[in-house]
């Protein structure tokens, strides 16, 4: 119920028909799943995976009845008995310390040929306590984002900035965090954003709007980056 988890939501959609067309995807991995909030949003597009780190959290997907399998384990050598047509990652990269490991594990279990869609953290310059928390390595701008997809193994297709409505209020947030940091009253909660009544309702409107716009404008900055890319074999000979 969360406002920025139903905004990512709408984003995750317009982005997956901008990606197929609106039609049926193939086999979608969603690495990462957690406790599977985004399964039901993927599997309107395909057949969804899911592949999650905590068995807790694994356990909790499966429950849900939506995907035709959840695993736990290394993504080196993870088998899922089929490839993927599409992998996901939304908001897992900034928890891996070592990238390009990680990245590897991740291409590995598509197809020769596949698409990757991927969320991220942006505006390195707002690193905070609030990211260490979360146990955030970093934030990412849209060069950045790029260049590590690239040595991956992967060519961008698109790569936008979402959540720019409510990017003055994170950063008077965070420059309040910080000034009470140096009065020596760090922070030492996570604020997962739940903001009742009217005020939740107008960012989630907010994200509802972006979801819309964010194709047809290109905004220059924002809390959320989000990325599509091809496997660098699919995307040969092409911008």
């Amino acid at each position: 119920r969360l406002w920025w988890v139903l905004g990512r939501k709408r984003i995750i959609q317009a982005w997956l028909k901008r990606m197929g067309g609106g039609g049926a995807m193939g086999e979608i991995f969603d690495v990462g799943c957690g406790s599977g909030g985004n399964l039901a949003t993927l599997s309107a597009f395909g057949r969804v995976c899911g592949i999650e780190v905590s068995e807790p959290l694994a356990d909790m997907a499966r429950r849900r009845g939506i995907a035709a399998l959840v695993k736990t384990g290394d993504l080196h050598g993870l088998d899922m008995g089929v490839r993927a047509d599409v992998l996901t990652l939304f908001d897992v990269l900034e928890h891996i310390e070592d990238e390009p490991k990680f990245l590897a594990g991740v291409r590995a279990l598509g197809r020769r040929e596949h698409d990757l869609l991927i969320s991220v953290p942006a505006c390195p310059a707002l690193y905070s306590r609030h990211d260490e928390l979360l146990n955030h390595y970093r934030r990412y701008d849209r060069r950045q984002l790029i260049e590590v997809l690239g040595k991956a193994g992967y060519v961008a297709q698109d790569c936008r900035y979402f959540m720019t409505f409510l990017f003055p209020v994170a950063v008077a947030a965070r420059a309040w965090e910080g000034l009470r940091s140096l009065c020596g009253h760090p922070s030492d909660t996570i604020n997962i954003g739940h903001v009742d009544g009217v005020a939740g309702t107008l960012m989630q409107k907010a994200l509802a709007a972006e979801s819309r716009m964010g194709f047809s404008v290109r905004f220059p900055v924002g809390l959320w980056l989000f990325a599509w890319a091809r496997s660098a074999d699919s995307a040969a000979g092409e911008p």
